[in-house]
């Protein structure tokens, strides 16, 4: 059977090593920290809203450490901008490697080192703001999981993971054209600092489609090609998001990081935006003052979900 690394035990590679480990399959998983040392000590707390697991993973402190082989899958759940510290230490280019991340420029980063490397659309409603526990705001399906292969195609692998992701609880399958899937998941991310800058409640309000109408622009003059908006929207339909105790999901994946007042990965959400748009010789001041703004939270000059939404518009259009 098929022996899992899963780097990175956050809301994501959490939760997704957890379920894969409770279906039957071998997982190691990598981490660092107060966190990696509760799950060596007490396994990772894993709630959702029908029970309360306490997965008993094994973990490691690196990538390096976990020995990978050419018949292990790597699925890579940091954050972006860990990307090339995680893959230096990838003892092979013959280990594949999936990239569980939010974003379009990873899985181009992971051919540096790895020479088959597989994208994963990742559309699970999860969160993870203290050592030891992950929380999952959905029951099964706990996720859509789909996976390809980068550039192009489905491979063995692509197939492999979807079939293991399946049957730990996921919705999965290989998909031929995974970054058209990814650029289109990037859209609904822009909204992620939004939640940082001016408070979840704002999220998917006039901001928020302010930074996806200047995206869908500066990615129509990139030419990059992207899943229509209606059929990326059906498949996230199929999850469904809930309360777990009592309480909803707190904020997405930017919001978690700086409320843990650790780096998010802004810079390849809206910051991605803001490269495309100054390649193509285009601005995109709306992704760029939002960016910024992020930068100014996690540093501690402004503090989270405190600028009015109204006063950030106005930035855009001064």
């Amino acid at each position: 059977m098929t022996r899992f690394i899963v780097v990175g035990l956050g809301a994501i590679g959490g939760t997704i090593a957890a379920r894969l480990h409770q279906s039957g399959h071998e997982v190691l998983g990598v981490a660092t920290g107060a966190h990696a040392a509760a799950i060596a000590t007490d396994g990772l707390l894993v709630k959702d809203p029908e029970e309360h697991l306490r997965c008993r993973l094994r973990v490691t402190h690196s990538l390096a450490a976990a020995a990978a082989k050419a018949d292990d899958i790597v699925i890579v759940a940091t954050k972006s901008q860990d990307t090339a510290s995680v893959l230096r230490s990838l003892p092979s280019p013959d280990i594949p490697v999936t990239m569980a991340q939010n974003g379009i420029a990873n899985e181009s980063e992971a051919l540096r080192w790895s020479a088959r490397v597989e994208g994963m659309v990742v559309m699970s409603p999860c969160v993870y703001l203290q050592p030891g526990m992950v929380i999952q705001h959905a029951c099964r399906p706990f996720g859509v999981l789909d996976v390809g292969a980068f550039p192009g195609g489905v491979s063995e692998v692509s197939r492999t993971v979807a079939d293991a992701l399946t049957a730990a609880g996921y919705l999965s399958r290989p998909v031929p054209n995974v970054t058209a899937w990814k650029t289109a998941k990037l859209l609904t991310n822009l909204g992620n600092a939004v939640e940082v800058v001016c408070g979840p409640q704002t999220r998917g309000g006039p901001l928020t489609r302010r930074l996806e109408d200047e995206a869908e622009a500066v990615l129509d003059a990139s030419g990059i090609e992207r899943v229509g908006s209606q059929e990326a929207a059906e498949r996230a339909a199929l999850l469904r998001a809930v309360e777990v105790d009592g309480q909803r999901r707190p904020g997405g994946s930017v919001w978690q990081s700086a409320w843990r007042n650790a780096d998010t990965e802004v810079d390849y959400l809206n910051g991605e935006i803001v490269r495309l748009a100054r390649q193509a010789g285009r601005e995109a001041p709306a992704n760029a003052i939002v960016q910024a703004l992020t930068h100014q939270v996690t540093s501690g000059r402004i503090a989270i979900g405190s600028v009015p939404e109204q006063e950030v518009l106005s930035m855009v259009v001064r």
